[in-house]
């Protein structure tokens, strides 16, 4: 039946029909002296029919034909002391029947009925004599047989000749199966669905389920109806782990059903999908409500994938780093945690001018000079050490004065002092400077406008600020002595001019005090009063730079 189901609601949609057009006329249901007639009269016409065939449908062609002869069933015990139920069955033509009821058995005689089924009338064009069977369709609580008339064309939907509707099995309320719902639900239709028949119901709070009919009473009346369908409950297994359904793998419709999964060592349960929906698990199991055939897919990973890692950055000399996990930039480096499906990448960017990547250190590893570096599937922490260094100009540079030459020569304090035929710079720190040469370099470490042009601009600017007297020697070599003393009167005018006050600055003290304080000279140095050169210039202004103030 399920195949003509399937063919027929296929034909109908083509031809733009519904099942409500057709109605449903008279049509003769045979006991069983009218089909043992019938086979009477078959052979007794001389036809030949098998007996492999389902359904003892009428042929209105000429009685039964031989693929339409059911050949065993069920049916009224003829012992008339036997109320139970006896088992048919026709072999060579002969139909026997044993009943394990009272245990008897034998054989039934055909008889030709009194008088034949009545033919039935096209509705349409008054003619008798319709073509055969073509299909069955739903009509409400019934399945009807679906004819055409051999006259005119037309469809007829007939009661079925072999009792075949369901709905006197069917019961006509049960009680709601929602969960929580005890209310009455009543028998609404049937309808076909993925190959199987159902019945809908619904309750007076609207709920609506559909049961599976139980389509062996369609053949054998009184059969045995459950009441209610049963649906599977499968499990897809998966790698990393392994389940267990917690009773049968089937359960009632609306009936809770729990899954319970069981990783294995190094796994753990990431998703579960129930018909393609994603349940949270709690407890390494999920619970969900079962209203039709269930399919559990879960998803296990590995433990280390879920485990936070953390990489830790330092950074070092003149430059700047950025840090994105995800493709979102974060805002810090130093510390970032990331689990082993992320994705986290640094950029190194050196500072302006003479500056570059020197190198970059990964979990202690030197990898070079690199623009950026990406981490994936992490499965441990790590550490970058990433340093940023200066591209000396100089060929003459002493370590020691390194970061003081690097410091006036990036910010243009000073420059080289002498350059060879080769083109190559020197610093020439050792070289002995003026008190003007001092002065210049300290007006143009204050002069962050850049409002100051040349060496005038400049010495006018200490004069008017008291850094000097316009009495100085500018021309005259500078001494250490000298030099703290214009320090201390230089630090005091940036002091008035920003409203600042240096932490080691004392007015009051000695310029020896002061210059002791500041970590300008040493005592001894102090009191040597040795000549300045080119790297004290350079030294003194980056110290200077780097004393704090409030």
């Amino acid at each position: 039946m399920k195949k003509f189901f399937a063919l027929l609601l296929a034909v109908l949609t083509l031809a733009g029909l519904s099942t409500a057009a057709f109605a449903a006329s008279s049509y003769p249901v045979y006991t069983q002296d009218q089909i043992l007639g019938l086979l009477s009269q078959s052979a007794g016409a001389g036809k030949s029919f098998s007996l492999d065939g389902f359904l003892p449908v009428y042929n209105y062609w000429g009685g039964l034909s031989g693929s339409d002869i059911i050949t065993n069933w069920f049916g009224q015990c003829p012992n008339d002391k036997c109320s139970g139920r006896a088992y048919f069955y026709v072999a060579n033509g002969v139909i026997y029947w044993e009943c394990p009821t009272c245990h008897d058995s034998g054989v039934l005689s055909a008889k030709k009925p009194a008088s034949g089924p009545k033919t039935p009338v096209c509705p349409g064009c008054g003619k008798s004599d319709f073509d055969r069977y073509t299909g069955s369709i739903i009509d409400g609580s019934a399945i009807l047989d679906l004819l055409v008339c051999r006259y005119c064309g037309r469809w007829i939907a007939a009661d079925p000749i072999q009792p075949t509707t369901p709905s006197a099995n069917v019961p006509k309320t049960m009680t709601c199966l929602h969960s929580g719902c005890s209310k009455t639900a009543e028998f609404k239709t049937l309808f076909y669905e993925n190959g199987k028949l159902l019945a809908q119901y619904k309750c007076s709070a609207d709920h609506t389920f559909n049961i599976v009919v139980d389509e062996d009473s369609w053949y054998y009346p009184g059969s045995y109806y459950p009441g209610y369908s049963y649906y599977s409950v499968n499990v897809v297994s998966a790698a990393g782990g392994d389940y267990e359904i917690k009773g049968s793998s089937y359960a009632k419709y609306g009936e809770e059903k729990t899954v319970v999964f069981y990783p294995k060592t190094g796994y753990a349960l990431a998703e579960v999908l129930v018909n393609g929906s994603s349940v949270t698990p709690k407890n390494n199991s999920v619970t969900f409500t079962v209203k039709s055939d269930t399919t559990v897919r879960p998803y296990f990973v590995k433990t280390e994938t879920l485990k936070d890692y953390t990489i830790t950055l330092t950074a070092s000399g003149n430059g700047t780093v950025t840090a994105a996990k995800n493709s979102k930039y974060l805002s810090s480096y130093a510390k970032v945690t990331a689990k082993n499906s992320d994705t986290v990448v640094y950029n190194f960017i050196a500072g302006s001018g003479r500056y570059k990547v020197v190198d970059v250190k990964i979990d202690g590893v030197s990898r070079g000079s690199l623009s950026s570096y990406t981490f994936t599937k992490l499965t441990a922490n790590h550490t970058v050490e990433v340093t940023f260094g200066w591209q000396n100009p100089y060929v003459d540079i002493e370590s020691k004065y390194l970061a003081a030459v690097e410091y006036v020569t990036e910010g243009g304090i000073m420059g080289a002092a002498a350059k060879d035929k080769n083109g190559s710079l020197y610093f020439s720190g050792r070289n002995a400077v003026t008190v003007g040469d001092f002065v210049a370099a300290l007006a143009e470490l204050s002069d962050t406008e850049g409002k100051l042009n040349d060496a005038t601009d400049r010495r006018n600017w200490a004069v008017n600020y008291g850094v000097v007297t316009n009495k100085t020697d500018f021309d005259a070599a500078l001494t250490v002595q000298q030099a703290c003393t214009i320090v201390k009167n230089y630090l005091e005018a940036l002091e008035d001019l920003n409203r600042v006050t240096f932490a080691k600055l004392n007015r009051k003290a000695s310029v020896r005090d002061n210059a002791i304080s500041l970590n300008l000279a040493t005592a001894s140095t102090f009191d040597t009063n040795r000549a300045m050169h080119r790297y004290d210039i350079a030294a003194v202004c980056r110290l200077i730079a780097r004393l704090s103030y409030k």
